[in-house]
């Protein structure tokens, strides 16, 4: 049956079937001593993607994961708790029944006890507030921490790094009033940590609200208040792209020609 299926075969077909048999493994030959086509250096370049934390957790110097309380998963938002944060003594629950404002519609309404808090591990995947963070710090450097708050009597936040055990920095903030403040404080940790976290806790049992929970370290790229993370950028200028191209990936696309990026 088999001599009879390659007798049947074209003569050309035969040839090129044996050949194909016989054949070596297929290579390429490159001759760099020799320019073909020219190719302008401008085209050499990078481009920016917001993806796997190439900017929040990435570039951009925010520490804080999920700052403003409107990142959910499907499990947080069945739960009403919010993402990357978590509590000791204490409960947490997203409100939107007083908004800081129409582009933040969601802020976090914390009750504690008597030595309760809250805390945001970074950028860390699963963060319950057991587990270590990754708020990488460096001992001497300022962390500036800003944020909105609102509680119905006056009451003392003391807000900290902590690294299992130890406190690498503490401060003290007064909150007062039932409409939004916002309130600022520094940290400076005394030793350099990998894993430490942020706490915002009490000493007495307490009710208040948070929205745009943000820490930013003072030491950024060009010394830009809130900018970029001075170790990333320096390496990316050293790389001296023609061109960056900013957005990229599918924020260039857009989901249709009317809001593609042009």
């Amino acid at each position: 049956m088999k001599h009879l299926f390659l007798k049947s075969l074209p003569a050309a077909m035969l040839l090129a079937l044996m050949s194909y048999v016989g054949a070596q493994e297929p290579s390429i030959t490159i001759d760099t001593s020799k320019t073909t086509i020219k190719t302008s250096p401008l085209l050499y370049g990078i481009f920016f993607e917001e993806i796997n934390r190439a900017g929040e957790g990435g570039i951009y110097a925010e520490m804080i994961q999920n700052r403003s309380f409107e990142d959910k998963s499907r499990v947080d938002e069945v739960r009403n708790t919010p993402l990357a944060w978590g509590v000791g003594n204490a409960e947490a629950s997203l409100d939107r029944s007083q908004p800081l404002n129409r582009n933040n519609s969601t802020s976090l309404k914390v009750k504690t006890q008597a030595g309760g808090f809250i805390c945001n591990g970074g950028f860390i995947r699963d963060f319950n507030g057991r587990d270590p963070g990754s708020i990488a710090v460096t001992s001497g450097d300022a962390y500036d921490l800003t944020f909105f708050a609102k509680t119905g009597s006056k009451t003392d936040l003391k807000i900290s790094f902590e690294e299992g055990s130890s406190t690498l920095a503490s401060a003290s903030v007064s909150i007062d009033g039932d409409t939004w403040k916002k309130y600022s404080v520094t940290l400076t940790p005394n030793k350099t940590a990998r894993e430490s976290i942020l706490k915002i806790g009490t000493d007495a049992p307490a009710e208040f609200s948070l929205d745009m929970v943000s820490l930013f370290p003072q030491k950024t790229w060009k010394g830009r208040k809130n900018g970029l993370r001075p170790d990333l950028m320096e390496r990316l200028v050293a790389m001296k792209p023609a061109f960056v191209r900013f957005p990229g990936g599918c924020f260039v696309e857009g989901v249709g020609l009317e809001n593609r990026a042009i």
